[in-house]
């Protein structure tokens, strides 16, 4: 890759110049729909001089939309003109589409349909930066980007395309990511051309899938992981087929037979929960099958005898590769990153002959920092986040923080140069804010936030993603936040797997006419306790969960208590909560204590009466 410096060099490098090869494809109302390299190049090309024609050098484009292939040829278009992509989350809420737009002085926007388009519409009369917006589906009374590009007036010339080209460095700023963010104000990280290159060199050498495989994107592009892996995929040459949505994710698996994807642990999580749905409707002897090789499975090790591959073996044979085919065939590459996955999960996973890729990254390292992977012997440990990459450093500090210094570390954040000087250390090391460990072998392991940490009333520091990641291995609990702080022990805010206990429910003929009344009822609250209990072994007296309270209402995107990357938002939780938190630790009512004297005076009273 010593050829390629900017982003838009990946275009040229593509393994098979064969310009009629399809190199991405994406749902549309008729089918798959799909993009050839010769009509990818020609308007990326046109898209770029359309550019250069209506605007300046480093002027920032935003796109709004789901996973297609329109995005890419922005992407790139924005890349050869010299100006910066703004790729934003169609899932936030629109006061949050306002703060970024403003805050990045976007002069145009993209959106990718007619709902987005109807929701941002009104922000072009409000934000007096932004000059257009143009949509990727026809819509009415939005012009469609093709528009841009058949303005044949306005487009720059060729060679003058081909001299901004030159003029692009590969220390020059080519996207703002706005972190999602779990607390306060989303961030503009800014990432050259070098910060992303640096970190796909890295991935080149480890990644298993070669020209002509074909992959799934499924987390949106938007998302750092999603986008560099993207850029991977147009170096090796693999064939993109971008998801409807996660819903569909097992449908677009086998109709596309991908050999690969990246996900965020729910979506591993959903999927065993699909396998483990069907698995209900087995007969007794498959289900005996099937809950033994479950067993074996959550057992894996990398390095196992003879033994244990024969009954590995079996497993396989009977239960595993059914898996495999539901999932549209062999898997070469999934990667895995951006929450904490469950080892057990995982061990399953990789028995079933999955190779999961788990790794741990930031929006500020583009993204990656370390990764398990299966190109050399000794590159996998699961339980941990893997070996750093070979061209970035890490160190643990004091205080267990992580902090990492390389080319993939971010320029800063966008017009705020206090908060990107209190990201450094002294010496130049970027501070993640995690905390965690390197073990002997070189493996990295996430403990959890520092900036998470918190006191109880006793003195005692908590951290709460350790508790919340015990905590979300059951398969009663579908989300949790651990709050307590200043108080004398660790309570729970718990949103309860709904389904589950819907099912239980009905096994033990419960009646209730809503999800409120449902945890409400004296049988769920006690499973729900024993459960805690249960959990709380694992844990160390101080740490262990005291007192909870269970909410009904679903924690998602829209509603504000995740983040686009399936997080829980902490802070969002704690203050909608605010309320029930503070019942975990008020005292109980006191019952009025009636004296035996006055139970006499009452009873004579009575018969008096």
């Amino acid at each position: 890759m010593n050829d390629v410096s900017r982003i838009f060099d990946l275009i040229d490098h593509y393994p098979d110049q064969n310009s009629d090869r399809e190199v991405f494809a994406h749902r549309s109302s008729r089918g798959w729909k799909y993009l050839n390299l010769k009509d990818y190049r020609k308007n990326v090309s046109f898209l770029a001089r359309a550019f250069i024609g209506k605007l300046d050098k480093g002027d920032r484009i935003a796109t709004v939309s789901n996973n297609r292939w329109e995005w890419n040829i922005v992407d790139m278009a924005a890349a050869e003109a010299g100006m910066v992509h703004v790729p934003i989350y169609p899932t936030i809420c629109i006061e949050e589409f306002r703060y970024i737009l403003i805050h990045a002085g976007a002069k145009l926007l993209f959106v990718s349909d007619k709902t987005l388009s109807k929701k941002l519409s009104p922000l072009l009369e409000e934000i007096n930066t932004l000059e257009g917006i143009y949509s990727f589906d026809r819509v009415d009374n939005c012009p469609s980007w093709m528009e841009l590009i058949l303005e044949k007036k306005n487009l720059a010339p060729q060679l003058e395309l081909q001299y901004r080209k030159d003029q692009v460095l590969p220390d020059d700023l080519m996207t703002l990511i706005y972190t999602s963010g779990t607390t306060g104000t989303p961030k503009g990280v800014m990432l050259s051309h070098r910060n992303l290159l640096s970190n796909i060199k890295a991935v080149i050498d480890i990644f298993p899938m070669e020209n002509g495989d074909r992959a799934l994107s499924i987390l949106p592009l938007c998302h750092i992981t999603e986008r560099m892996v993207n850029y991977v995929y147009q170096y090796t040459g693999v064939k993109v087929f971008y998801a409807r949505n996660w819903t569909s994710l097992l449908k677009d698996l086998r109709e596309s037979r991908a050999q690969g994807f990246v996900a965020v642990p729910r979506v591993l999580e959903k999927i065993l929960e699909k396998i483990l749905e069907n698995a209900s409707k087995l007969n007794r002897r498959q289900r005996w099958m099937f809950n033994w090789a479950m067993d074996l499975g959550g057992k894996y090790k990398v390095n196992m005898g003879p033994w244990l591959k024969r009954r590995y073996k079996t497993a396989d044979k009977w239960i595993f590769i059914h898996w495999r085919k539901a999932l549209g065939g062999p898997k070469k590459f999934i990667a895995c990153g951006g929450a904490f996955l469950d080892e057990k999960v995982l061990k399953i996973f990789l028995a079933a002959g999955f190779p999961i890729h788990e790794g741990y990254g930031m929006t500020e390292t583009s993204p990656l920092i370390s990764i398990n992977h299966f190109a050399a012997p000794d590159c996998l440990k699961p339980g941990t986040q893997g070996h750093p990459l070979n061209n970035v450093q890490v160190r643990i500090a004091e205080d267990g923080e992580i902090q990492v210094k390389g080319p993939n570390v971010m320029m800063g954040y966008f017009r705020e140069p206090e908060l990107t000087a209190n990201s450094f250390c002294p010496d130049g090391w970027f501070c993640t804010g995690d905390t965690g460990t390197l073990d002997k072998e070189g493996f990295l392991s996430i403990t959890g936030r520092k900036k998470e940490l918190f006191k109880t009333s006793g003195g005692k520091y908590i951290a709460p993603l350790a508790i919340e990641q015990i905590f979300l291995k059951s398969s009663l609990i579908d989300n949790l936040v651990v709050v307590g702080e200043n108080q004398k022990f660790p309570g729970a805010i718990i949103r309860p797997n709904i389904e589950y206990l819907t099912n239980w429910a009905d096994n033990q003929k419960i009646r209730f006419s809503s999800h409120r009344e449902l945890i409400k009822m004296p049988k769920v609250v006690k499973l729900i306790e024993k459960e805690v209990n249960r959990l709380n072994k694992n844990l160390g007296k101080t740490e262990q969960i005291k007192e909870f309270r269970l909410v009904h209402d679903k924690w998602s995107v829209p509603t504000g208590e995740l983040s686009p990357t399936l997080k829980v938002r902490r802070l969002f939780v704690t203050l909608k909560y605010e309320k029930l938190a503070r019942s975990i630790y008020r005292p109980p009512k006191k019952r009025k204590v009636i004296r035996r004297k006055k139970i006499r005076h009452y009873i004579s009273r009575g018969s008096r009466n």
